[in-house]
């Protein structure tokens, strides 16, 4: 399995190709590239670090025991993709996203922000031979109300005809792309996976970048789409 929860980069970036860090401690990274004949360059590899949270944990104190609010720190790994001139980065866990965003802040120069994706563009654009597997939605309701209209369907119970226009929130399918068979999990909060263990860490990327990037946009109230600045 292959997953990455996709942010957009803001700012130029000061390279292209990403640097190791190893030999020195946490946090240590490795990079590795892929190189298209347009001379784009993906980035991949691992990361690995300490990140610090705020829990409550447990104090023995002379009369009983209680609970304060204390830092805890965390030795996480993950592993992550980024594109730094098209302006994409993801790791595969939210832990994971903090260590790329320190990693991508001091060795490029980019701020991953949170992204989404258009998945009822998605859905739109798919082709006649692809099978969608599962769907979540959520569409306004003009009733009055303020509760949408929610749904899922899942594997056989899934007509692609009654998959709505608008509202699409989460979506498995299965297609064909490039030779490879793709099982994949998208979520228009910009997490998606592929269920492959036959799929190389520079599939995945390239996946990425050609068939998920055309919709990733900003997670805000005025969005805009990925290539279109801030």
């Amino acid at each position: 399995m292959h997953a990455a929860l996709l942010h957009i980069l803001h700012g130029d970036p000061d390279v292209t190709e990403l640097p190791n860090r190893l030999g020195n401690g946490l946090p240590g990274a490795t990079a590795g590239q892929t190189r298209y004949l347009d001379g784009r360059t993906i980035n991949y590899g691992v990361l690995a670090g300490e990140i610090t949270d705020e829990k409550d944990v447990p104090v023995v104190g002379s009369e009983d025991i209680h609970t304060e609010r204390d830092e805890v720190t965390r030795r996480v790994k993950a592993s992550y993709h980024a594109d730094l001139e098209a302006g994409w980065a993801g790791a595969d866990s939210s832990d994971g996203t903090r260590l790329l965003a320190d990693y991508l802040i001091s060795s490029a120069g980019v701020i991953p922000k949170d992204s989404e994706i258009r998945l009822d563009e998605f859905v739109g654009d798919l082709t006649e031979s692809a099978r969608v597997n599962g769907v979540v939605y959520s569409q306004p309701m003009d009733d009055g109300y303020p509760e949408d209209a929610a749904g899922s369907a899942w594997h056989d119970a899934v007509d692609t005809d009654d998959i709505p226009a608008e509202g699409v929130s989460a979506l498995a399918v299965t297609y064909n792309w490039d030779g490879l068979l793709v099982d994949a999990m998208l979520a228009k909060s910009g997490y998606v996976a592929v269920y492959s263990d036959a799929w190389a860490t520079e599939a995945f990327a390239r996946w990425v970048a050609e068939e998920v990037e055309p919709y990733l946009q900003y997670a805000t109230d005025d969005q805009q789409t990925l290539g279109g600045g801030e």
